[in-house]
């Protein structure tokens, strides 16, 4: 299992914008593959996955 988090900030049109994008992938048959994917504002809290371990 891998979780890439990707945060971003950036200004459009004048207007300030910033988001995380949150993946989860999982490792099937020696491919990997998108499990799971949420872009929200604000930051990633990587404590809330501690239940995956």
């Amino acid at each position: 299992m891998c979780i890439f988090t990707l945060g971003l900030k950036f200004t459009y049109k004048g207007s300030p914008d910033d988001y995380q994008h949150l993946n989860l992938f999982l490792k099937i048959n020696n491919v990997w593959k998108i499990r799971w994917m949420q872009r929200s504002t604000g930051n990633s809290d990587l404590d809330l996955w501690d239940w995956i371990s």
